[in-house]
């Protein structure tokens, strides 16, 4: 072979490395560019970078073989080789860097850029030894073609499998437009989701939106460990807390079914602890619904204080309950943690154990976990690293309490809480009672015991207090079925009209699903407390539910409408917003919620839904204008001066 054959040879290499490598660059930037506009789904993005990202691999590491195999025509001739399979290399790993990096970007979750690079440069060391070892005596073309397509499978399935990690397939990707949600609408809830990160809310976050059983909406924000400097991930697993109590209950309407027990029955009938006059009168029922009477908890010091369920059930039984049985709602994670004792003596298994076999492995809830310390001698679980930390405090003023490096936060599993997931499946979860509890390969729950779940029994009322538990859904209010909560309208449970149900937890996680919108929205946090999650549903109504109420301000609320900021005492300075929202006028407290207000009364005072207790009266200058506003509370007032019309009184 001759210098200048070698050298045309050669040429060409490199412009066909240097062509691949701009294609791949401009394909992609097309795609990201696509995604972000809203005329292609994440999930196309995904399967198509896969593809390319496949196939300058396997041009890439079609030249791993041949660097090996020194050409014999002379040493100048494989140096020459080898120099431009350099420059084709460098120019494919630049073209691939780059590509992965607008993967990620397009993907929204720039945390997989590192496992993407580590994956693909990791199969073509693999492959190019395999190449090496085993296609070197078949001749080039042979070798070249099967390392082609052996590469190309390889990252491809490497593509899938990042995609897969961080997307549940149960509910497949789409964009917002094709399932009849705006731009503008997902923008308003991203937007709220992104200000709770900016003004110290929350730490981090992770939002989940499936219309139709498309997913059209999936984001994180913020951290999920701040002191490690770890983001939040698509799938992190957060501490949901009493959002583990819906599993409890379904475990018992399970073991009703079965005949294995009547909700009926004395709770006493299968813990002892109960067998005494104070708890003797007890139901299963009681215990479902939050109507045993029973405390919040009766836990003093810490979580430590019972070695094991069973005992922990037995000392609840012994204290009795504060109220007499089924004289009214009090929540109760004492009651709850009794159920989960009564799984345990029923079946003889854990009630995690029962819980996993049973509904998380029937649902595929393959990211779920029941977290404590008797689990944890068995090794790390792998998904640990995906658990976020836990953070308590204030807006602005958050001190972590638990990371995943310490050991679990638990002693043993309760029924009340200690249940690890993710929002994807716990979106799963929901569909359950959704679809009319059928699984996949099996039916979990009957008919029957999915009407008593979801009826309502009782307005709930917030914790340890007799007064209602906060909501953001205007129009609706909390009610509890049996360890469900119930979005309806009314007060009577008798006469409610249930419009969502799904459950909150108290490190900030929160899941409601919408039957007749087709719709789940997960909102999961690990910054103790509710306040972001009950503002949130706020303006998930706003946005995405179907309002009957126009959207224009009526004449009465548009004088009223925009920023008040108090006078003395202490909350001076402080604004307040008068806001039209979901239809309604509302009030925005700071760092706390938004509150809908009801129609004045004969003394022109507009009071909270929430709490009756307080309520807001206007006055006017000499002009007509509505120059301050009056905030009435027992036995106070507030003086607000008016500031401004609010620029973002009414959402479209």
């Amino acid at each position: 072979m001759n210098d200048s054959t070698n050298s045309t040879g050669e040429k060409r290499h490199v412009l066909f490395s240097l062509k691949l490598t701009g294609f791949l660059i401009g394909v992609s930037l097309l795609l990201t560019l696509g995604r972000y506009g809203g005329m292609i789904s994440q999930e196309s993005v995904e399967r198509v970078f896969g593809v390319l990202l496949g196939l300058v691999m396997a041009a890439y590491g079609n030249a791993i073989p041949k660097l090996t195999v020194t050409p014999t025509s002379s040493i100048s001739d494989a140096t020459n080789a080898q120099s431009v399979r350099r420059v084709s290399g460098w120019a494919l790993t630049i073209g691939f860097l780059l590509s992965a990096g607008l993967w990620a970007f397009a993907s929204r979750d720039v945390a997989q850029l590192g496992s993407i690079v580590c994956g693909g440069l990791s199969g073509v060391v693999v492959a190019g030894f395999v190449f090496w070892k085993y296609f070197q005596c078949r001749g080039n073309k042979a070798r070249d073609i099967a390392g082609s397509i052996l590469l190309l499978v390889l990252f491809s399935k490497s593509s899938t499998s990042v995609y897969s990690q961080n997307t549940d397939l149960n509910f497949p990707l789409a964009t917002p437009e094709s399932q009849g949600v705006s731009k503008g609408s997902i923008r308003q809830i991203t937007d709220e989701a992104q200000a709770y990160i900016k003004n110290g809310t929350v730490i981090g976050s992770e939002l989940l939106i499936v219309k139709n059983r498309k997913t059209i909406l999936h984001e994180v924000y913020g951290y999920r460990d701040r002191e490690n400097e770890k983001p939040m991930v698509r799938n992190s697993i957060f501490n949901i807390r009493s959002m583990t109590k819906p599993f409890t209950g379904i475990a018992m309407q399970i073991l009703a079914a079965e005949g294995k027990l009547s909700l009926k029955d004395s709770v006493a009938k299968y813990l002892p602890g109960f067998a005494n006059d104070k708890s003797r009168n007890i139901t299963i029922e009681q215990i479902l619904q939050h109507r045993g009477g029973l405390p919040l908890t009766i836990l003093s010091q810490s979580v430590d204080e019972f070695p094991n369920l069973q005992d922990q059930a037995k000392v609840i039984g012994e204290k009795g309950p504060e109220f007499p049985p089924g004289e009214k709602f009090w929540y109760s994670d004492a009651g709850s943690d009794a159920a989960a004792a009564i799984v345990e003596a029923v079946t003889g298994k854990p009630i995690d154990r029962f819980v996993t076999e049973r509904i998380l492995f029937p649902l595929a809830m393959k990211d779920s976990l029941y977290l404590h310390k008797e689990n944890a001698v068995a090794g790390r679980d792998p998904r640990m690293d995906r658990v976020c930390s836990l953070y308590f405090g204030r807006q602005g003023n958050w001190t972590r309490f638990w990371s995943a490096d310490e050991e679990p936060f638990y002693p043993f599993a309760w029924g009340s809480q200690s249940l690890y997931s993710t929002p994807a499946d716990y979106a799963l979860f929901l569909t359950l009672w959704m679809d009319r509890n059928m699984s996949s390969k099996q039916r979990i729950l009957s008919d029957e015991a999915i009407d008593r779940v979801l009826t309502p029994r009782s307005p709930m009322k917030q914790l340890g207090t007799d007064q209602p538990y906060p909501c953001g859904f205007f129009g609706m209010r909390p009610h509890y079925g049996e360890m469900s909560m119930l979005y309806a309208t009314g007060d009577n449970p008798s006469r409610t009209d249930v419009i969502a149900f799904g459950h909150e937890g108290s490190d900030g996680t929160g899941a409601w699903a919408f039957p007749a919108e087709d719709l789940i929205v997960c909102y999961f946090t690990q910054s103790r407390g509710q306040s972001s999650t009950i503002r949130l549903q706020t303006t998930i109504q706003d946005a995405l539910l179907h309002r009957t109420a126009s959207a224009e301000i009526p004449d009465v609320m548009k004088s009223l409408v925009g920023t008040y900021i108090a006078n003395a005492g202490a909350l001076k300075s402080t604004p307040f917003h008068v806001v039209f929202r979901c239809g309604k006028l509302a009030l925005d407290i700071p760092n706390e919620l938004i509150y809908e207000l009801k129609t004045p009364d004969a003394d022109e005072r507009w009071t909270l839904v929430a709490n009756p207790k307080v309520s807001l009266t206007f006055k006017k200058d000499d002009s007509g204008r509505i120059a301050s506003m009056t905030l009435h509370k027992t036995g106070s007032s507030i003086e607000m001066s008016r500031v401004e019309a609010h620029a973002e009184a009414v959402i479209k």
